[in-house]
């Protein structure tokens, strides 16, 4: 399964990022900082934006179903449903249940009932371990972890990552 990408394979900047969809930070990444992201830099075409999942787990009830249930959306219904999910999901950090996992994915097109079983059958573990295994490769600790042009980021925040894209640009 392809990684979920947005803006073009040939743009100047890469932006990486590992997430666990349970982790608290990644949601402040998600709701604060991605937007800007995807608005300045993705739309424009200077950033080819990269999510990477990196189930610590976090939770271990839901780091890896719902991971899973994104993963079933992006297979499902492709990669901008999967982001749309991706960022309401992060609405009910702390809440998930499968009816909201369900409730979503209808929200973005999915079908609820194949994506509340991919999160209980936890049908896309091999992707999501592979992702964490390549992460673990680069570096990466905890959750969220920004590279910008293969060079991980000590924050997440805004301007950190503004003034590194700015930078490799």
């Amino acid at each position: 399964m392809p990684t979920p990408t947005l803006g073009p394979a040939d743009a100047p900047v890469t932006v990486a990022v590992y997430e666990d969809y349970a982790c608290p930070h990644c949601q402040h990444y998600v709701q604060d900082t991605f937007p800007q992201l995807r608005s300045q830099y993705v739309a424009d075409g200077v950033v080819h934006y990269e999510h990477h999942d990196f189930p610590i787990p976090v939770d271990p009830d839901w780091s890896y179903p719902a991971a899973s249930a994104a993963r079933a959306v992006q297979d499902s219904v492709g990669v901008d449903a999967f982001f749309q999910y991706s960022t309401k999901l992060y609405d009910h950090l702390g809440n998930y249940s499968l009816d909201v996992i369900g409730r979503l994915a209808s929200d973005v097109g999915a079908d609820p009932e194949a994506v509340q079983t991919a999160a209980t059958d936890l049908r896309y573990k091999p992707v999501l371990d592979a992702d964490r295994s390549k992460g673990i490769e680069a570096g990466v600790k905890g959750t969220p972890t920004v590279f910008v042009n293969g060079t991980a980021l000590s924050a997440y925040d805004w301007q950190t990552v503004s003034d590194a894209i700015e930078s490799a640009r």
